[in-house]
């Protein structure tokens, strides 16, 4: 499983359809995946759909990923969505939201932050442009 290899690693090789994808330390595999299947298969990453990347500024043929962890919940912001799904996750909380049809989910840090959200809520999220990891080409 990702999470134990990620855990018990110092480097690690990701093969996507036997061939080599990336080689590197498990943090760089993580920030810094060099294709879209390592951004995927490393940890949980949202996948933005065409309208998210229009409101972003990026073209529709670019391939776009970012963390839920690197989202945040803001006064002002890039996108404003419903909450679609909540979890208590312990020390996080998992929200999802869905804007013009595309879901993209976020990670709050502490449990007290559930007080503050509801199902159906409207909220703004915040995508820093230095977060979104941007591939060009299905194999980076």
């Amino acid at each position: 499983d990702q999470d134990e290899a990620l855990s018990m690693s110092d480097r690690l090789l990701v093969f996507n359809n036997g061939r080599a994808d990336q080689i590197g330390t498990p943090k760089d595999l993580y920030s810094q995946p060099a294709t879209p299947f390592v951004s995927e298969f490393i940890g949980a990453s949202n996948r933005l759909g065409p309208k998210t990347k229009s409101v972003l500024g990026l073209t529709d043929a670019a391939i776009a990923y970012i963390r839920p962890e690197e989202i945040r919940i803001a006064d002002i912001g890039d996108i404003t969505a419903p909450i679609t799904d909540i979890d208590f996750l312990g020390p996080m909380i998992a929200v999802e939201v869905t804007f013009q049809g595309e879901a993209i989910s976020v990670l709050v840090k502490g449990a007290d932050a559930l007080n503050g959200l509801s199902l159906g809520q409207e909220i703004t999220l915040d995508l820093k442009r230095d977060d979104i990891r941007i591939f060009e080409t299905q194999d980076g």
